[in-house]
Formats: structure tokens, C-alpha cells, sequence
């Protein structure tokens, strides 16, 4: 089983199609594309968060807490079988820094493991860790599917330093787990991208320059965030269970 940990710094920007433009004209030079992009084409990311009844984890995240966490189901199937490989995945953002441990595993083991809180060991070290941190996480909370989120994405890397990568989303969508895509609704208005920089200490000087000429500035979006202040926030059910913090 694949095992992947990221520590890093994730930077947000809302960009307009001139702005996308001039971005993907100005670091053309400096980037290669992400091997998932074939052809220089996008590709679908699916995910399904998992959250309390009450929606306890998303409501502390938007409080803008210094630390916090989201577990998530992530695909690049719409509809994964039961064998296709799936990540499950834990995020912790404490101070602005972006810590990511994942498993990989079949569809239908992921399935079980979030539903049971327990996973099967495998004598790898990282792979046991990780899946230990995940368990821990399941039984300090009772979570269950709450929301599907899916989003179109070219992603890019900086030629000198893979670690340096450039994604933008679009179609950016999301709704009740239960319903998967047909559910959805538009996060971004039409015409909109996410663009989001990776790295682990500074941007490199030539997309600070492309940044600076377009004058396109930091701005705070969560995916998940947004689809819960804007659909779930106001329903009476929530604000009955909701606790205050």
C-alpha cells in the first residue's frame, strides 16, 4: 500500500479567465504538467468529507481556529469499484501550515476502515502510522459521510523543484454525500478558477512577478467551508443540535 505525508503551505487565489490566462501564458517556461493531466487535459478529483451529526469539525473550521483538522475519502473515479484504489486522507492545518498524511487502499477496505474505525496492519511502518493516526481520529468522533465535493483540475510542477506545484480547479462543485454528483451545486460562479500554490517555504521569483503584474493577491476559500455556510449554516436542524464553542 502506498503511503504519502506532506508538510506545507497551500495558497489560494481567485483568478478570473483574463488572470488564468496571463498565470498559464507566464509560468509556462517554468512548469511541467502533473502526470494525470494526459494531453494537457484536466481531471476529475471526488471527494466525500466526513463530519458529525451536528457538524462539529466544519463549524470549528470556519471559526478560523489555529489548529484543525478534516478526514476525507478521496477518488479519481466518480462511482470507484470496490477494487480501485482510493486515498483516505487526514488533514491538519495548524498556524497556516498544511500537514496531509494518507493512506492508500481498495475502495471497498476504505469503506470498511471509516466504518469501522479500525484498519488492518500491514507491517509497513509509515502505511501502520498514518492508519493508527486515522483510527485514533475515528474513535475520538462519530463521523459519517456528510458531503461530496468534486472539481475539474490542471495541475502543474516547477521544473527545478517537483515539490512546487500549481493546481487550478474548476466546476468546482458539492452537495449531501448521500446524493454523490447528481446532488451538487456550484461553489465558484461561472468563469472563475481556484488556483492553489504548494510549497514548503517560499514562492519561487518568477511567479511572484506573474502574481504581481496580474495583480492577483491571496484569498482565503475553503472548498468545504464555503458549501457548508452557504447550504447547510442556516438550516434549522443544525442550528437546534449545533453546540457553541
Amino acid at each position: 500500500m502506498a503511503i504519502k505525508t506532506f508538510k506545507r503551505y497551500e495558497l489560494k487565489y481567485i483568478l478570473d479567465r483574463k488572470q488564468y490566462d496571463a498565470v498559464i501564458t507566464g509560468i509556462a517556461p517554468y512548469v511541467e504538467t502533473d502526470a494525470y493531466c494526459v494531453g494537457g487535459k484536466t481531471y476529475g478529483l471526488f471527494n466525500i468529507y466526513y463530519d458529525t451529526d451536528d457538524y462539529a469539525i466544519i463549524r470549528h473550521s470556519v471559526s478560523k481556529p489555529p489548529f484543525k483538522e478534516k478526514l476525507r475519502l478521496r477518488s479519481y473515479y466518480e462511482n470507484p469499484a470496490n477494487d480501485d484504489r482510493v486515498f483516505i486522507e487526514l488533514k491538519k492545518k495548524a498556524d497556516g501550515c498544511v500537514n496531509k498524511r494518507r493512506v492508500t487502499m481498495k475502495y471497498a477496505d476504505a469503506l470498511r476502515f471509516l466504518d469501522t474505525g479500525v484498519c488492518e496492519k500491514t507491517g509497513d511502518y509509515m502505511h501502520d502510522m498514518v492508519a493508527h493516526e486515522i483510527e485514533y481520529f475515528l474513535k475520538s468522533r462519530r463521523v459519517s459521510p456528510k458531503v461530496f465535493i468534486a472539481y475539474d483540475r490542471a495541475a502543474y510542477f516547477l521544473k527545478t523543484d517537483k515539490k512546487i506545484r500549481l493546481t487550478f480547479d474548476t466546476n468546482v462543485r458539492a452537495g449531501p454525500a448521500q446524493y454523490g454528483a447528481s446532488g451538487c451545486v456550484p461553489l465558484l460562479k461561472d468563469g472563475l478558477y481556484l488556483m492553489e500554490i504548494k510549497v514548503s517555504d517560499h514562492i519561487p521569483l518568477p511567479i511572484v512577478r506573474i502574481l504581481t503584474e496580474n495583480r492577483i493577491f491571496r484569498q482565503g476559500f475553503s472548498k468545504y467551508g464555503t458549501y457548508y455556510t452557504n447550504n447547510i449554516y442556516n438550516s434549522e436542524e443544525i442550528k437546534e443540535n449545533a453546540r457553541v464553542f
